[in-house]
């Protein structure tokens, strides 16, 4: 039976051997279970279910199953870049992630989720969780992690100019190269044109990589979609 703390009828038979606050009590039959000066955070059966459903479409969770995740990008009409930044889609895939997961999976951000080769998108979903995890354990010791197109001028693979749009409802920004970066709109492959108002941004000599792993926009003109 659950004592309200709150009652001043109620007196716990443990508090005089205590001077701390009592936070909360729970009587059963002749054993009390008394907490003091504790947080106290009670979670439904129907709240641990839905944590534990979660965890296997979290790209940093221990049960993540990458079959789970590819049966949502399978079905959804949404354009990508805003599917894997869905967190009940793919849990822990933020900005960074998700422009680097794009980048080497070779998607453009608007592709739409279903048209997308099942192949490429569980590549997709590798690509996303390597790079959060590799992420998660440089930033353990301190360390940045190399960035291969957020944050960069120029692809390290084309040497063509990077493009910076602010895209979705959240009108985050997305790093892409229009080159690299195929485009699934339907069961044909396209290339996209997106206008920049020519502030399409290309260097004139190709950047160190210690250059490329830094996050500043500040050469870049932002767009929007």
């Amino acid at each position: 039976m659950n004592r309200d703390v709150s009652d001043t009828n109620y007196k716990s038979l443990l508090r005089p051997f205590s001077r701390k606050k009592l936070s909360a009590s729970l009587l059963f039959d002749d054993i009390e279970l008394a907490l003091f000066d504790s947080s106290v955070c009670l979670k439904t059966v129907a709240y641990a279910l839905k944590v534990k459903l979660r965890s296997v479409l979290d790209v940093m969770s221990s049960d993540f199953d990458s079959l789970e995740v590819l049966k949502k990008l399978q079905v959804d009409d949404r354009e990508i870049f805003e599917t894997i930044m869905d967190q009940e889609v793919m849990p822990g895939v933020g900005n960074v992630i998700k422009c680097e997961g794009l980048f080497h999976s070779k998607v453009h951000p608007k592709s739409i989720s279903r048209h997308i080769p099942s192949d490429i998108l569980h590549q997709l979903i590798q690509n996303l969780q390597r790079f959060a995890r590799d992420w998660y354990q440089k930033r353990k010791v301190r360390k940045d992690i190399f960035k291969s197109v957020y944050g960069v001028e120029v692809c390290i693979t084309c040497r063509q100019g990077i493009r910076l749009v602010r895209s979705g409802i959240l009108q985050r920004i997305t790093y892409f190269c229009e080159s690299c970066q195929i485009l699934y709109t339907s069961s044909s492959v396209q290339k996209v044109e997106v206008d920049v108002n020519q502030s399409h941004h290309v260097l004139d000599s190709y950047q160190s990589d210690c250059n490329h792993s830094t996050d500043t926009v500040k050469s870049h003109v932002v767009a929007k979609w």
